[in-house]
Parts: C-alpha cells; sequence; structure tokens
C-alpha cells in the first residue's frame, strides 16, 4: 500500500511539473513570409505550438493562449486574440485573419504570432513560419 501511494504521488508531481513547464515550441506560421495575398478579402493566418504533457492531449491546452500582432506598411500595429483551431499531433494550432480593409491599399502586411502560458506568465516570441523564417513575416498585397 505505501508504494502505490508514492508511485502515486511521484506520478502527480511528474504531471504537475510537466504543467508548470514552459512552452517547448511554436512555429509553422502560414501563409510563409514573403507570400503574395490580394486585398480581395481577409489572409487567414494559422500558427502551432507545443508543451509537453498540456497540448499531446486532445483539445487546446489549457493555460495557452496566442496572439497575433499585424500592421500594414510599418503603420499602427493591432493585436488581436487568436482562436484554437484544432489539434495537428501533439500540437494545438491557432488561427486569425488580417482584415481586408487592412490589405486594401497597403503594399505589404507584416504579421507576428505569440503565445502566452498563463501557469508560469511567460511568452514564446520566437515564432518562425514553415519555412523557418523568422518572425515577423511579410506578406506582399498585390492586385
Amino acid at each position: 500500500m505505501k508504494k502505490v501511494f508514492l508511485l502515486s504521488v511521484l506520478m502527480l508531481a511528474l504531471a504537475a511539473g510537466n504543467a508548470a513547464a514552459a512552452i517547448g515550441w511554436g512555429g509553422n506560421v502560414w501563409p510563409n513570409s514573403g507570400a503574395i495575398v490580394v486585398p480581395t478579402g481577409p489572409v487567414n493566418v494559422y500558427a502551432q505550438c507545443w508543451k509537453g504533457g498540456v497540448t499531446d492531449a486532445g483539445g487546446q491546452g489549457a493555460g495557452i493562449e496566442a496572439f497575433c500582432e499585424m500592421s500594414a506598411d510599418g503603420g499602427a500595429v493591432t493585436t488581436v486574440q487568436m482562436t484554437f483551431q484544432g489539434d495537428v499531433g501533439s500540437n494545438d494550432e491557432y488561427t486569425t485573419q488580417v482584415p481586408q480593409g487592412m490589405l486594401m491599399g497597403a503594399s505589404y502586411v507584416e504579421v507576428h504570432v505569440k503565445f502566452h502560458d498563463l501557469t508560469d506568465d511567460t511568452w514564446y516570441t520566437d515564432v518562425k513560419d514553415q519555412a523557418n523564417n523568422s518572425p515577423p513575416q511579410r506578406y506582399n498585397v498585390t492586385n
């Protein structure tokens, strides 16, 4: 009985350690930097993150949120919270849209995805795209 209790305590401690650990990875932003987009509609942006013991299970990982900073032609930065899209393997995927209004009349739009871990109030900000380009990702707007 004592061994079962000690094993249970050890398992709980290990699980708590994973939940308290920082986000281990963020990336796979799509579209890739350098993509050509048109101003006739919004642009969907996707990104993924992984945190051991948190995003591995189905559904949105507890205590994780995603934000996207976006600006057109170097102007004012707008920050929007991204929506949980679903699971991709052991990663959680988030999405948002660059609104059409930001694209109209712009020559480029830049986005920078950031993940926030609420359990320890840390940020994962070096979120690269699928081609391993560092943030911010720049999309060229053309008619």
